[in-house]
């Protein structure tokens, strides 16, 4: 099970239980230009399904929340991922979650 969001705060699931592998990431667009065309690439993506415009408009908001998370993020020690390239950002969690499977077995 993934669980995803911005409403996800850092420190809000506990690191460790016997019934699964708990891994912590923050994805975070370190640049407002790079997060501004994010919302332009999702526009189109999604066929205009979610308003771009709304976002446009709180991206300062939104970049306020993100940086109290991603600061969150630092304090607990839960890594931060810079999310501008997706493959690499992609790989970056994978890497993550192998190394947590690896830890576990080595336990094992």
């Amino acid at each position: 099970m993934v669980l995803e969001g911005v409403h996800l705060l850092p420190g809000m699931v506990p690191r460790r239980t016997e019934q699964a592998i708990v891994v912590h990431a923050v994805l975070a667009v370190n640049g407002e230009d790079v997060h501004r065309t994010h919302f332009h690439v999702r526009d189109s993506a999604t066929s205009g399904v979610r308003a771009m415009d709304k976002y446009l408009d709180q991206l300062e908001e939104i970049r306020r929340l993100q940086d109290y998370i991603v600061g969150r993020a630092e304090k607990i020690g839960v890594p931060v991922i810079e999310s501008s390239n997706p493959e690499r950002a992609t790989a970056e969690l994978m890497e993550l979650v192998l190394a947590s499977v690896e830890e576990l077995e080595a336990v094992v």
